[in-house]
């Protein structure tokens, strides 16, 4: 007598070698099984087991995108539309925390590299940038990764104390303070 495993939502029996659809939670490696019908759409809508309620990072072997909410906040909406003219007027108004940070792994994970260049004017913590930079590897984005690549590089340098920035010649040469095209007069001088 064989005991049969039951599919975690739709409570029907799983087949004796049943497809293992293992999803991977952030504390415990518990593993449930569910028909990949059930399952695809419940993680449309949610991060978590639907057994333990644990939170849910993978799933079949892929790192899961970030829900965007079911009403997007005008400022979501323009990225998801990757409209490269709202979205730089919008960072300049107040903007949460969670909308930039899910409109970040949207991008990286949907390869908008444009908008993605827009977004990291903002300052990110290095957690977020490379939780959207694994996004953008899994699903093969390669531009949004180098630039999120880039980024988190700039922001783990180290930045020496007391450096300035470089500066840049104007268009006086020289420390005497006269253009470089004028003539050294006969008085100056050698």
């Amino acid at each position: 007598m064989s005991s049969s495993i039951d599919c975690a939502i739709c409570r029907d029996s799983l087949p004796d070698n049943p497809p293992l659809f293992p999803v991977t939670h952030k504390q415990n490696k518990a593993h449930h099984s569910f028909h990949e019908a059930c399952i695809k759409p419940w993680f449309e809508k949610h991060r978590s087991c639907p057994c333990c309620k644990e939170e849910i990072t993978h799933f079949k072997g892929r790192r899961l995108a970030p829900i965007m909410p079911e009403e997007p906040s005008y400022f979501l909406g323009a990225v998801k539309r990757n409209s490269k003219l709202e979205v730089p007027i919008l960072l300049e108004g107040n903007i949460s925390q969670e909308d930039l940070r899910l409109a970040l792994l949207w991008t990286a994970s949907k390869g908008h590299s444009a908008v993605l260049s827009i977004l990291l004017k903002k300052k990110f913590p290095i957690e977020v940038l490379t939780n959207a930079k694994e996004l953008a590897e899994q699903d093969r984005y390669s531009r949004s990764a180098q630039i999120l690549e880039q980024k988190i590089n700039e922001a783990e340098t180290p930045k020496k104390p007391g450096s300035l920035a470089p500066r840049k010649r104007g268009i006086f040469s020289g420390c005497v303070g006269r253009p470089a095209s004028q003539k050294p007069r006969e008085s100056d001088p050698p």
